[in-house]
């Protein structure tokens, strides 16, 4: 137990309703002696002759609790004589932080969160922005709220996913616990039982010729790779500091115009960029960058007359950067009809 001094003691009071780890109904839990030294209660028994119960598996030293108790903290307050007090400090200021990070993942899951039947959803660029300790907060509040209970869910298993998140690349599956998945999209993350198929630019197996300029529809979905003629001279150089994935600018007389997409060949080969004179081949590429097996298959490649320019969502070709020569920019990004 914890001392506290002579200072105005506080009352341990914790909700418990259907916005926490409790499932049940709401429920106000008081705790009015958690911060008052035994010796205190014990001195108050005897001035009042009162006979307190006394539970004797309290003595057995085979529980965790208990060598904690009668071993652990004695041998800590040998080192500072007001270790409980400085513990029980430490454990009010957690406990206030605790409250007030909650109060915060509830508002950020008041505005961001979807909730179906079996998945969750999170839109991507927003939850990226939020602080890691929010992220964490959100994944096992989804991981609650999908299976009742947090049981055998541990800070790695959390911070594995989150990290996972932030790393991987649109379409990356990470396997939870409980026979949860957490599936990363093109613009949200998904939790839940079934993911769903990856709301990606995905192609079919046979070729689709491009039109340069112009606009390419993929089909069998609501995504179309639209192609721009720009020049290069009148571009900022701001526009050439590409972050998004899923666009390219390239040098068009080195890729020509007859272009095709298509989804990757046996013994397909490029040279990422920052790798000129070195051949890589697609597939070692594709796992290295962690891109899943069912994505990788159809994942949608521009590629010349000889040689693939643009894997997109992971890579260019060095052979289409833009140089000092470049006269013409190929501007190449996909679309999602809304």
């Amino acid at each position: 137990m914890c001392g506290g001094g002579a200072q105005r003691r506080m009352l341990s009071v914790q909700t418990l309703g259907p916005e926490g780890w409790w499932c049940g109904a709401t429920l106000r839990l008081v705790r009015p002696l958690l911060e008052v030294p035994r010796e205190k209660i014990e001195a108050y028994c005897r001035q009042h002759n009162l006979e307190p119960r006394f539970d004797r598996s309290n003595l057995d030293l085979t529980y965790h609790r208990n060598r904690i108790r009668h071993e652990l903290i004695p041998r800590l307050e040998s080192f500072n004589p007001r270790f409980r007090e400085v513990l029980c400090h430490s454990a009010r200021s957690i406990a206030d932080d605790y409250d007030y990070l909650h109060a915060q993942s509830l508002v950020a899951w008041k505005h961001l969160a979807s909730q179906g039947e079996s998945a969750i959803t999170f839109p991507l660029e927003p939850w990226l922005e939020l602080h890691p300790s929010l992220q964490r907060q959100l994944l096992r509040e989804a991981i609650r709220r999908l299976r009742k209970s947090l049981r055998d869910i541990t800070w790695t298993h959390v911070e594995q996913a989150r990290t996972g998140l932030e790393a991987q690349g649109a379409g990356a599956k990470i396997t939870l616990p409980q026979g949860l998945f957490l599936f990363k999209g093109y613009d949200a993350i998904v939790i839940g039982e079934e993911i769903p198929a990856p709301d990606l630019p995905l192609v079919p197996e046979d070729p689709l010729r491009m039109e340069v300029p112009g606009t390419t529809q993929i089909p069998g979905g609501d995504w179309r790779l639209h192609a721009d003629v720009l020049d290069r001279q009148r571009m900022p150089e701001e526009a050439l500091r590409n972050t998004d994935p899923w666009q390219a600018y390239l040098d068009l007389e080195r890729t020509g115009d007859q272009l095709a997409l298509r989804a990757r060949k046996t013994g397909d080969r490029f040279q990422p960029l920052g790798m000129p004179g070195k051949s890589k081949s697609l597939n070692a590429f594709l796992i290295d960058a962690k891109v899943p097996q069912d994505v990788r298959d159809r994942l949608p490649l521009v590629v010349s007359t000889t040689h693939v320019v643009w894997v997109a969502g992971q890579r260019i070709d060095e052979r289409a950067k833009i140089t000092d020569q470049t006269r013409d920019v190929l501007h190449l990004r996909f679309l999602k009809e809304v």
